[in-house]
């Protein structure tokens, strides 16, 4: 296969969780010259957001001397017309791009469609449009959770090349607009857009150093505030639900391969650890490394948060997660027993495994080794408590 050669690349979302990865990434792995589109009230604001989000995959500032030569910032709303740039720039932006990667979303759980949609789906119809004008490849990050209702289908295989399959998005507005987002990409190949689209997986920290951005960015990212509640509690529920831990380093070298490979275009790949754990298998792996967890029925669980009843240095025990699991409960209702769900559903990587394995690119897997990775930059970070110190556990109270 041969790659396209970059010279010029434009990406959205830079200063969010992939989208910094990414940025190192094609620092590290290319010679092409970055245009990073930026929220920002002024260019300094702007490039310090940038600088700050590429330090956490870069802690020794090696690729920091190519900042002012290969990174360009520029200010910009992708929900805006024209990214709300003059048309001179717009169109000097137009000339100049040869690869978009459009990594911005909004990735609430909890907001409404309204608000989701704003980012989700006009941001991504104001990219593509760029793409058309400017005859730009694209690849557009979308997420598993686009299979909706059939996540809970005994036995559903969720393919790469599936999309609209009948599947509803009761109270899924995050996932709705990542699938109408998808449907507006594959509209716009009929108009000649080039695309790829990867479905990412439950992204945590690189493979290799655990980096991971813990605090400063939009969210800090639902899967380490799980990590964090455990931790701070010693308590968690059993779950046979799947947790795709995928690293952020394989994220972003997949995405970047793929995206520069034309054999690609108007393909979908599953860019999710082939390795699949439930979520009880997880904390048993936590428990490994050296923490102490006690699991309880769910409904025990989540019943001791809605009564307040769980106490930690003498206040009120609350975290991310906790709040997200209470408004979900909420919403649900309490006979929504997760640990009765059937986890059969399988998602299936085997376009990406077969791209990605010709080019030495594969998923490490879901281990001590992997587990102890992200858990030692946790405490390293000062965001959790080292196995040593777990203790005082939080307290339950009558």
């Amino acid at each position: 296969m041969s790659l396209v050669d970059c010279q010029n690349i434009f990406i959205t979302g830079v200063t969010g969780v992939v989208g910094g990865r990414l940025l190192y990434e094609i620092l590290v792995s290319t010679s092409a010259n970055v245009y990073c589109l930026v929220r920002a009230d002024n260019v300094q604001k702007a490039q310090q957001r940038v600088v700050k989000t590429l330090a956490v995959y870069d802690p020794k500032n090696r690729m920091y001397s190519q900042f002012e030569s290969r990174i360009n910032v520029i200010i910009g709303d992708i929900t805006k017309k024209n990214f709300g740039l003059t048309t001179e720039d717009y169109s000097q932006l137009l000339q100049t791009i040869d690869q978009v990667f459009h990594v911005a979303a909004n990735v609430n759980m909890v907001a409404s469609y309204e608000k989701l949609a704003e980012v989700n789906l006009r941001g991504t119809s104001e990219v593509i449009e760029f793409c058309l004008a400017g005859q730009i490849p694209m690849l557009h990050t979308s997420s598993y959770g686009v299979m909706g209702s059939n996540s809970m289908e005994p036995g559903f295989v969720f393919k790469e090349s599936y999309l609209d399959i009948g599947q509803t998005f009761e109270d899924q507005n995050y996932e709705l607009t990542k699938m109408q987002a998808e449907q507006r990409v594959h509209e716009a190949g009929n108009r000649g857009l080039k695309w790829v689209i990867v479905r990412l997986g439950d992204i945590l920290g690189d493979s290799k150093t655990g980096c991971y951005p813990l605090i400063g960015t939009t969210t800090s990212g639902i899967y380490y505030g799980i990590i964090k509640t455990i931790v701070d509690t010693g308590l968690f529920f059993f779950l046979k639900d799947y947790f795709y831990v995928t690293p952020v380093d394989y994220a972003a070298q997949s995405s970047l391969y793929l995206a520069l490979n034309p054999e690609a275009y108007g393909e979908t790949f599953h860019i999710i650890n082939p390795d699949s754990k439930s979520f009880y298998e997880f904390v048993n792996l936590i428990v490994d490394v050296g923490y102490r967890v006690k699991m309880l029925p769910y409904e025990h669980y989540i019943s001791l948060f809605r009564d307040n009843a769980v106490f930690k240095d003498g206040k009120i025990y609350s975290s991310s997660f906790v709040n997200l699991l209470l408004f979900s409960d909420l919403l649900t209702g309490s006979e929504a027993t997760p640990e009765l769900v059937d986890t059969s559903v399988v998602i299936d990587t085997s376009n990406a495994e077969k791209f990605l394995s010709k080019a030495g690119i594969f998923c490490k897997k879901i281990d001590f080794d992997l587990i102890s990775t992200y858990l030692n930059y946790c405490v390293e970070k000062g965001f959790i408590a080292s196995p040593a110190n777990q203790a005082p556990l939080a307290t339950i109270k009558d």
